[in-house]
């Protein structure tokens, strides 16, 4: 059986969390589907990359800090 994005990104955050790991949560700025996020431990920190959302599959920026995250679409110019 193959596995869902959103089932694999279920057991990698998962994973994560059991290792010790912190995660933020934020709403998909597509879909408003909630995602958890991997986060910094150095509250410093800010990390951003492009993603891809669980649950509907739509790419968007995600920037994710210590103690927030969120996630940004392109402006339409």
């Amino acid at each position: 059986m193959t596995q869902s994005l959103l089932e694999k990104h279920t057991a990698y955050i998962t994973r994560h969390i059991k290792s010790g790991g912190r995660v933020q949560t934020y709403l998909c700025p597509v879909c408003d589907g909630l995602i958890t996020a991997p986060s910094p431990l150095d509250e410093e920190d800010v990390w951003d990359t492009l993603t891809v959302c669980p649950h509907c599959e739509e790419m968007h920026m995600q920037l994710v800090g210590h103690s927030r995250a969120k996630g940004l679409l392109p402006a339409d110019d």
